[in-house]
């Protein structure tokens, strides 16, 4: 099908179209931090595949006989693909979940990953693009252990009963490991959620926390805080934040040389009683 050229895009954030109308918002790619324009996609997502996701548009159906409908285009060197097409009544979901194979993924150079929703009375609401930055030259990324919550309760929640109190903020164990060398950096990417599986991103909360390495960093793991009011505390009212998704990262000279799987903990600010 044929794309609208007739509105205003740009490479990250909401935009506006000729009319003054919101557009949708942009597409989220896990492995790309949400503030890179280029979109820089690390190893292990643009070789092994990654999940891209669409978020909940502002004026969505609620009636199962007039479904919206959601497409998801992939552009590489011209060509365009649709990667996506279905029909949604989305009451019960948050976001929605692409695929994005390694197939899709597996030749270096940029992409534009964007989406269309179009509503029963075929009016059209584009996201902007999301650029993508696919390099495969760059050396292999090796796994790194997940990271732990030490102060989690037995069933992985941050709650008010803990200790010490999550109001001060939420300790991040990060193990030992032999990859990382002295004054290699370890990055911390933080990853606020609506739900309590880790679906539906609130933007506001990502944070990346680094530290530089020592021997005994390396040897012994270390603790990470990551501050309640900013990251926990959701910014915007009547968002509540439920878990978490976090990355741990290993950078040396400027390379990724390490990542880790996310790592999830459930979070329940409510005071008891």
């Amino acid at each position: 099908m044929s794309i609208p050229t007739n509105k205003t895009t740009t490479s990250a954030g909401t935009v506006n179209s000729a009319g003054g109308g919101i557009l949708a918002d942009i597409i989220k790619v896990d492995g790309v931090d949400p503030s890179d324009v280029e979109g820089n996609l690390t190893p292990p997502e643009s070789t092994g595949g990654t999940i891209a996701r669409v978020p909940r548009w502002k004026d969505y159906s609620a009636d199962p006989k007039r479904p919206d409908r959601l497409q998801v285009f992939f552009e590489q060197l011209g060509i365009i693909t649709t990667i996506h097409d279905k029909p949604y009544v989305p009451v019960s979901i948050t976001e929605i979940q692409i695929p994005l194979t390694a197939l899709l993924l597996s030749k270096s150079g940029v992409a534009w990953l964007y989406y269309l929703v179009t509503d029963a009375d075929g009016n059209d609401d584009p996201a902007p693009r999301r650029k993508l930055t696919i390099d495969h030259t760059q050396i292999p990324v090796q796994p790194l252990p997940e990271v732990k919550f030490p102060h989690a309760t037995l069933w992985g929640y941050w709650n008010c009963i803990i200790l010490p109190a999550l109001s001060g903020g939420g300790w991040i164990e990060v193990l030992p490991q032999v990859i990382g060398s002295p004054k290699d950096f370890y990055i911390l990417e933080w990853r606020g959620c609506k739900s309590l599986n880790g679906v539906g991103e609130v933007s506001e909360t990502f944070g990346t926390f680094e530290r530089e390495l020592s021997a005994e960093d390396n040897s012994k793991g270390f603790r990470m805080l990551i501050p309640y009011q900013r990251f926990i505390k959701p910014l915007t009212p009547g968002v509540v934040i439920q878990s978490a998704l976090v990355v741990g990262k290993i950078y040396s000279g400027g390379k990724l040389v390490a990542q880790s799987e996310s790592a999830l903990v459930k979070i329940d600010t409510t005071i008891p009683g």
